[in-house]
């Protein structure tokens, strides 16, 4: 069966087995309300954990996050930035927390996100 969207005319559009026709069909609205539906379900659930956290006015900082396993100062500046080179941001703020060695974040450390 096949997943991709697909344009098949000017105004048709095939997904997996089924078509759909861009003048007025009310099963393509319905198709494409659905999907916009999916993806910000999905974008949803893969926005990390939290906790404390609430919006800053900034640009992605200004609350805390518990460190969990696997993670790195960079992939957390990822998270909250959009940009793992910020990392060092999120060092200085939490010095005191994980000590001299950037490198040392452990499981269970709460950080403050600036």
């Amino acid at each position: 069966m096949q997943s991709a969207l697909s344009l098949q005319e000017e105004n048709s559009v095939s997904y997996g087995n089924e078509d759909f026709k861009l003048s007025g069909d009310k099963n393509l609205k319905d198709f494409l309300k659905n999907s916009t539906e999916a993806l910000l379900k999905i974008k949803e659930a893969n926005k990390p954990e939290l906790p404390g956290f609430g919006p800053s006015g900034g640009s992605g900082g200004g609350g805390s996050y518990t460190v969990k396993d696997g993670d790195s100062l960079s992939g957390i500046a990822g998270k909250f930035y959009g940009d793992t080179s910020r990392w060092e941001e999120i060092y200085e703020a939490n010095k005191s927390v994980i000590g001299p060695d950037s490198s040392k974040i452990e499981p269970g450390m709460v950080l403050r996100i600036p």
